[in-house]
């Protein structure tokens, strides 16, 4: 079997070098745990985002950032919102600052120099739209005023070892790639030569949730974008996202999104 690990691909824009791109979700969301190899900062313009991070959470609104070291493994709850989002490759990094693939960010969200970075976004988004003849200049000229302020003043080195980290990435991977089909513990834990009760214990110390709620967590992501965007039955987008449990998928739906799937879809096609 090839493990594959589960990072969200970010692909840049041609003219900048960078991805940054405005987000609006009309509805609320979640996005389960993964990672991605590129750094990530966003933006909240209007409403509130919700990061679990590092063991920790941590709620963002109007006006506030939060960053996302590269590989940190982090998942995403949302209320109706509008963002920037920006991600940077690593290795254009690489080209101003050594070693940022190791490197974490400590905010202070009341810190002067915080204010003054997030004050760039609304900077970058008005470049973007704009797009004057020879934007891309002043663009990565404040992408890197931006990330001065940001290396200098709030990151510091990775000091914990990322082998347990590492090991969960493939688990992940492996449960994103085969969420729609039977997933039992026991045999996901032996191909990837654990103990189940070690698996349990990794997902719990790492993401705090059981391999059994993250599975659920995916499956009902995947449940609710078909939810909104098709018509299909909502017995035949359960079975069709290996939710095969119907009551316990939808205790977890309405603990995630606050209401039930008709309810949820008869909201979406109100808007």
């Amino acid at each position: 079997m090839t493990k594959k690990t589960y990072h969200e691909t970010v692909q840049h824009n041609p003219d900048v070098g960078v991805r940054f791109y405005y987000s609006k979700m009309d509805e609320p969301g979640l996005v389960p745990f993964h990672w991605h190899r590129s750094l990530e900062i966003i933006y909240v313009i209007h409403g509130e985002l919700t990061f679990t991070l590092n063991h920790a959470m941590t709620q963002i609104s109007d006006g506030q950032f939060i960053v996302v070291p590269s590989g940190a493994i982090h998942a995403v709850s949302n209320t109706p919102n509008e963002a920037y989002v920006l991600q940077i490759p690593i290795d254009f990094i690489k080209n101003y600052w050594p070693d940022p693939e190791n490197t974490t960010f400590n905010l202070d969200l009341t810190d002067s120099d915080y204010q003054k970075i997030a004050d760039y976004f609304p900077v970058l988004g008005d470049i973007y739209d704009t797009k004057i003849p020879g934007y891309p200049f002043i663009f990565q000229a404040t992408i890197l005023q931006m990330l001065f302020a940001l290396f200098t003043t709030f990151s510091a080195p990775v000091t914990t070892p990322e082998t347990k980290t590492d090991h969960l990435k493939e688990v992940l991977g492996y449960i994103n790639d085969h969420y729609a089909e039977q997933l039992p513990i026991s045999e996901l834990a032996n191909m990837f030569s654990y103990n189940p009760n070690y698996l349990s214990r990794l997902f719990k110390q790492e993401i705090a949730l059981s391999p059994v709620q993250y599975i659920y967590q995916v499956r009902l992501t995947h449940f609710y974008q078909d939810l909104l965007q098709t018509d299909e039955p909502v017995k035949e987008l359960l079975t069709k996202n290996g939710l095969t449990n119907k009551r316990l998928a939808m205790q977890y739906f309405k603990a995630a999104y606050g209401t039930t799937p008709l309810q949820a879809r008869k909201q979406h096609s109100e808007l």
